[in-house]
């Protein structure tokens, strides 16, 4: 840092245009695991081929035929309860934004559901597929998650041009779309067009703001534009790069029906969409000790944050653009292996209503989501292994060394103090904190005195901000505790809206 505190990436010494070619940059720079191309092998590596070359790759008949009557009896139960409701109440279900949940779009005759998830569980099953987050995490050589969850139905209509109808980008640098279709798309029909090598051209930061792209100019650059038609059967699952041009295209033929799930190594919590689906299993399939879907289960669905939001000035990608912390280090930050720990973790019995695996990846999520330290985000990925005031059977012992050994100093302190700490001491000793005295004197179950630093303080009080925001997520019933509301006034503003944020059952 400088004299004054700016950061190296500060924007007080690089205007927006550098700062965005060194995020794109960044965003391909691989990250462990994903560095070590050895452990690609099979239909992943040719996918992974593909994708680098083409920016799109088809998988035929990739979902199972038990899978894929689930989710064409999913989407048809749903088009129905849509096409009910416009009958009875068509301006209510006319899109209001485009973070609205499910909307009818008569100028593009569309359905669309941001929550295809809750419409459907079998897609939590498809999000987990070895082979398809295999083939993300080397393609985008980067910890992921899931980002948006959605589909889109598209009634037969005559050609239009602009929009998501006109070539374009999607204003994401760096991610990477699941198409599965469940319908079969031929010549005549309304497929997705693609033009193959696009995805790897570098946009100024003028031009990303802008996702219409003029074909002759943009595909011209690298010799005359190959264009592939997405057609196929339904089953078939396309996977695409959609920094690349692509658009879509309307016809009289055919209904086209369609699921999508958009992948991403970009923590921005503004851009992780959520989901009212509740007990999704989580499979231990994250090869990094994530699991991609942890942080788009836990968050608030955008649509219940506020009824009324303004118009995005620009994409979430680019609004964090001036905060190199939220993007630098922090969404890709290698978390370690999985462990000795974390595998009596994946055999510890249920917390609170989940698996203890789930609890503890949605409150690190959360962390992270916040812009909280590494180390803390550790701390809450492991906060319950040494058990807790409540009683809670200890995985590992507090003086345990293989501990700070999977987790760091940091981290491992945080969680044996958590694992003593009484809850309400942190409120009741918030007075302290807000006078500027240190230590801050905190309580353990048994009675014993806990003083702890300052910057420790606030870091307990995050852990707990995200425990509790954790719980809330998953028990729409629940009412946020008055010790964590008390502490509101000194967690950060992200953390305070979410514990603020309107729920549903409450």
């Amino acid at each position: 840092r400088g004299a004054a505190g700016h950061g190296a990436l500060d924007p007080a010494f690089f205007d927006l245009e550098a700062l965005h070619r060194i995020r794109q940059e960044y965003q391909r720079l691989p990250r462990p695991p994903f560095d070590d191309e050895t452990r690609l092998r099979g239909p992943a590596a040719e996918s992974v081929a593909a994708l680098r070359r083409d920016g799109i790759v088809r998988l035929p008949g990739f979902v199972p035929p038990v899978t894929l009557r689930r989710l064409r009896r999913d989407s048809a139960r749903w088009l129905l309860r849509m096409r009910l409701a416009r009958l009875l109440r068509p301006q209510g279900i006319r899109k209001a934004h485009y973070d609205s949940r499910e909307y009818w779009r008569p100028t593009h005759r569309a359905y669309v559901t941001n929550d295809a998830l809750a419409e459907s569980p079998a897609l939590g099953r498809l999000c987990q597929d070895p082979v398809l987050l295999e083939t993300a995490g080397f393609y985008l050589q980067k910890p992921f998650h899931v980002k948006r969850i959605y589909a889109m139905h598209y009634r037969p209509a005559p050609a239009m041009a602009g929009q998501q109808f006109g070539w374009h980008h999607d204003m994401e640098d760096r991610q990477l779309k699941i198409m599965v279709l469940l319908t079969d798309i031929g010549p005549g029909d309304q497929p997705m067009s693609y033009v193959r090598g696009s995805h790897r051209t570098f946009r100024s930061y003028e031009h990303f703001l802008r996702n219409e792209l003029d074909f002759e100019s943009e595909a011209g650059q690298a010799g005359p534009p190959e264009v592939l038609d997405t057609f196929g059967a339904a089953g078939d699952v396309f996977l695409f790069d959609s920094n690349g041009m692509h658009r879509g295209n309307r016809s009289r033929g055919r209904a086209r029906s369609a699921l999508f799930v958009e992948l991403t190594a970009d923590a921005n919590p503004g851009n992780v969409w959520g989901t009212r689906a509740r007990d999704v299993p989580l499979d231990d399939v994250a090869p990094d000790g994530r699991h991609p879907l942890a942080l788009f289960l836990a968050v608030t669905p955008k649509w219940e944050l506020a009824k009324e939001r303004p118009k995005r000035k620009r994409p979430t990608w680019a609004e964090s653009l001036e905060t190199p912390a939220a993007w630098l280090g922090r969404s890709a930050a290698p978390s370690a292996p999985p462990s000795t720990i974390w595998q009596r973790v994946l055999a510890a019995p249920d917390h609170t209503g989940a698996n203890l695996a789930t609890h503890l990846e949605g409150t690190a999520s959360f962390l992270r989501a916040w812009g909280q330290p590494d180390h803390l985000e550790r701390a809450g990925r492991y906060h319950a292994v040494c058990g807790n005031p409540s009683g809670r059977e200890p995985i590992c012992g507090l003086d345990s060394p293989e501990l700070a050994a999977e987790i760091g100093d940091e981290a491992a302190q945080l969680v044996r103090l958590w694992s003593r700490l009484e809850r309400a001491s942190l409120s009741r000793a918030l007075h302290t904190y807000q006078a500027g005295d240190e230590p801050v004197v905190l309580r353990a179950s048994d009675g014993e005195p806990l003083p702890v630093g300052r910057r420790q303080y606030l870091e307990l009080a995050h852990l707990y901000a995200a425990n509790e925001a954790e719980l809330l997520a998953r028990q729409p019933a629940r009412r946020l505790r008055e010790n964590v509301e008390g502490l509101l006034p000194i967690l950060g503003p992200e953390a305070a809206a979410q514990l603020l944020a309107p729920r549903s059952g409450v």
